[in-house]
């Protein structure tokens, strides 16, 4: 993996601690821990240049983009090629 773009660390009631390395997707800002193996699709946009969460953000729409057309500006998305890669 380049680089983590977050941490997570959970606390659950049995005081064992779970913690893993996090990735935000470049389309719709979410994250998702880092589980090698799990057999998640994750993708890569070619155009962001970074990680896509899954089959539902493969049409490039940054959040940046969906802000403007939540808003009502610049209603127009882009289609691209998207790398799908699954997690090992």
């Amino acid at each position: 993996m380049k680089s983590a773009d977050g941490y997570l660390l959970i606390t659950p009631p049995d005081g064992r601690p779970i913690e893993a390395d996090t990735r935000q997707c470049v389309h719709c800002s979410g994250h998702w821990a880092v589980q090698p193996g799990s057999g998640h699709v994750r993708g890569y946009c070619m155009r962001c240049d970074g990680p896509v969460c899954g089959p539902g953000c493969a049409e490039c729409r940054p959040i940046a983009r969906r802000i403007d057309e939540a808003l009502g500006q610049n209603p127009t998305a882009v289609s691209v090629p998207v790398l799908w890669v699954p997690s090992k």
